[in-house]
């Protein structure tokens, strides 16, 4: 026999469970960091993850958001170019010797 289905997936609307993802989906809001925090808050204080008091909440998705951006900015890190290369003559634009910008350096 299956595990009870917790009450947070047992809110209708319209008809049909209101649950976290289906929620995240009608937002638009598929996946990722952006969907684990989103379902976060719509469970809020939630025991069984731990989460005993709206502090414990904060903190929790605090922590989340924090890793978000993290990602966000590792994805903004350029790969090395190769000084010299045609690549590295546009993203440069011939700063001349001497430039301790990003891709002279």
């Amino acid at each position: 026999m299956s595990e009870p289905t917790p009450e947070y997936y047992k809110k209708m609307l319209g008809g049909v469970k209101a649950d976290p993802y289906r929620i995240c989906k009608l937002y638009g809001i598929n996946g990722g960091p952006h969907e684990h925090i989103t379902k976060k808050l719509l469970r809020g204080v939630n025991k069984d993850d731990g989460i005993n008091t709206e502090l414990d909440l904060i903190r929790v998705v605090r922590g989340q958001l924090d890793r978000w951006e993290e990602m966000i900015n590792e994805d903004k890190i350029p790969e090395p170019v190769e000084i010299g290369s045609h690549e590295h003559k546009e993203l440069c634009a011939g700063h001349g010797a001497g430039c301790q910008c990003y891709y002279c350096k």
